[in-house]
């Protein structure tokens, strides 16, 4: 049990520094997104854990298709 846990801490905070946006040279870390995506990868880490590996990339892909497909499509209507 302890190893999971810490599995799903390190995970998720390697998931939050290797998303690029969390830091910018000039103008430092980006705090509201590091804890966004910290969180993030916590939440992908604990559905690895209970669903496996296919439903987390499924979630992820969600995600991303939501963020940058239709909300830009949203976005330009209005």
């Amino acid at each position: 049990r302890t190893g999971k846990i810490v599995a799903v801490v390190l995970s998720a905070l390697a998931f939050a520094w290797l998303h690029s946006s969390v830091y910018a040279p000039g103008t430092g870390l980006n705090l509201r997104l590091a804890i966004f995506y910290t969180l993030a990868g916590g939440y992908f880490g604990v559905l690895f854990l209970t669903r496996g590996f296919g439903i987390a990339v499924g979630a992820h892909l969600c995600y991303d298709l939501l963020v940058l497909v239709v909300m830009p499509g949203i976005q330009d209507q209005s």
